[in-house]
């Protein structure tokens, strides 16, 4: 389908057109009857489109001042569809606690998906499940295991509380307009807390920034 609205690079937009690839992506948090689902960044309704009409609540969250009057003139009308226009870097999650379980997907921008994650994922969390699209070597940093060359900050701050899967990589002609990388596919799961020493969050942070702020040519973060 044609652009609607020409991508801005401040935001680090690139809209998926392959409607294949997005309803696997949507299948990935299992929306059939879902009680709630939110997703970040819904552009131009790509993953959005396989989401309404499943899931029996969804809350769409758009920062792009003009990409929101498109979402809401898509979606907002559908029952059980809730609009937001917010950036998610700075949109809390939390406030979702009373509807339990959530769910949460996005395709995130390239520019800011780490901050993104690192907000609506932080601890605690009510997201029982979350599928996020975005480039391939954040995915595999994220979802890195010890002794691989990508294991470092992002990664052990993620998996202290989450596990993490790489799920697959995504071509960029599926993508508009094409970027210049790879993208992939991570999904988020609570990691169980049983038999977990407890620990000091803020201390357990400082502590990891320091150590890998000593690392000679870190690439951690």
């Amino acid at each position: 389908s044609p652009m609607i609205f020409t991508a801005k690079k401040s935001l680090g937009q690139n809209f998926l057109q392959d409607q294949e690839v997005s309803r696997w992506i949507a299948d990935q948090i299992q929306p059939d009857d879902a009680p709630f689902v939110v997703e970040i960044g819904p552009g131009q309704g790509a993953l959005t489109h396989y989401l309404q009409g499943r899931a029996k609540h969804l809350v769409l969250v758009e920062k792009d001042d003009k990409l929101v009057e498109l979402v809401k003139s898509k979606f907002g009308h559908l029952a059980g569809v809730e609009v937001h226009h917010a950036d998610a870097i700075r949109f809390d999650l939390r406030s979702f606690y009373a509807e339990q379980p959530v769910k949460v997907l996005g395709a995130l921008p390239y520019s800011c998906g780490t901050e993104i994650i690192r907000n609506v994922m932080s601890h605690p969390s009510p997201a029982c499940r979350a599928v996020f699209t975005l480039q391939k070597e954040v995915c595999l940093k994220l979802s890195a295991k010890p002794h691989d060359h990508l294991y470092g900050l992002l990664t052990l701050r993620s998996q202290a509380w989450w596990d993490i899967a790489y799920l697959r990589e995504l071509p960029p002609d599926i993508f508009v307009p094409r970027p210049a990388v790879d993208s992939g596919v991570i999904a988020m799961t609570p990691r169980p807390r049983a038999g977990f020493p407890v620990f000091e969050e803020k201390l357990f942070d400082r502590l990891l920034s320091h150590g890998f702020s000593q690392r000679r040519g870190s690439s951690a973060r």
